[in-house]
């Protein structure tokens, strides 16, 4: 697995803590509970922003939500040092293999190089193909290549990939078992050109018709030899659970670089 993609994914993980605790954070009452000894009884003291008064035992519940908030605070805290060394570390691995002083005629030497690499995923791109003609008027929705999506959703998914320059086909023909299917994106695949990689993704879970055909759907690929996370990518969403664009960023990270 990518570094990187474990960078982000904790990252995420951390932001979604922080905000978490802030918001729990702004439900607590004023005031900083502080603990005075007195032989050997402890009073509560809360200190204000000016001033500092006794809390009596009577106002046990006050002294038990400063003292929660106290330890959100700490929380929050421990999150935040978290954070900070976590983008540190994020910072130098972003940085990748570029080096610099070289001559222009350097870099000329090494994008004839690359570009001889990315030409056959290139020719593939151009290449024409059979596509859904199913109800076109529902791709509607343009995307940055050019391309008309039928879903918002399916709009992130083809940006991402297409800013990952990423080659990539929508809903191209394909026969797996006797049946012509449709995937949402067929990929390029380098590792085997013969066999591209297949992002589906189920937009309407909590319907139960719609999930009983991705049900069969997904059979289908099993038995044609695709394989969950490593040549078949699939998302799911429904209304309460829309598609994260930030999964699917990191999803295209994780394969594609």
């Amino acid at each position: 697995m990518d570094f990187t993609y474990v960078l982000n994914q904790e990252e995420l993980r951390l932001l979604r803590r922080r905000a978490q605790l802030t918001e729990q954070l702004s439900s607590f009452p004023e005031g900083e509970i502080c603990f005075h000894k007195n032989g050997s009884r402890i009073k509560w003291r809360v200190r204000y922003d000016d001033h500092v008064e006794y809390l009596p035992k009577e106002q046990r519940d006050l002294a038990e939500k400063l003292a929660m908030k106290k330890f959100v605070q700490d929380q929050l805290a421990h999150v935040e040092r978290k954070l900070k060394a976590l983008q540190a570390v994020k910072a130098v691995y972003e940085e990748g293999e570029r080096q610099g002083g070289y001559p222009e005629s350097f870099y000329e030497l090494l994008q004839s190089q690359f570009q001889r690499e990315q030409e056959p995923s290139q020719l593939w791109r151009a290449e024409e193909y059979e596509s859904n003609p199913d109800h076109p008027e529902r791709r509607n929705i343009a995307t940055l290549s050019g391309i008309m999506v039928r879903s918002k959703s399916e709009a992130v998914i083809a940006d991402a990939l297409y800013r990952a320059n990423v080659p990539f086909r929508y809903e191209q023909a394909m026969v797996l078992g006797g049946v012509t299917y449709y995937p949402d994106f067929v990929i390029w695949n380098a590792d085997d050109p013969e066999k591209p990689m297949i992002w589906e993704h189920f937009g309407m879970m909590d319907s139960i018709g719609y999930a009983q055909r991705a049900k069969q759907k997904i059979g289908a690929y099993l038995d044609a030899g695709y394989i969950p996370t490593q040549n078949l990518i699939l998302t799911y969403e429904s209304r309460e659970e829309p598609l994260d664009v930030n999964h699917v960023s990191l999803l295209v990270g994780y394969y594609f670089t």
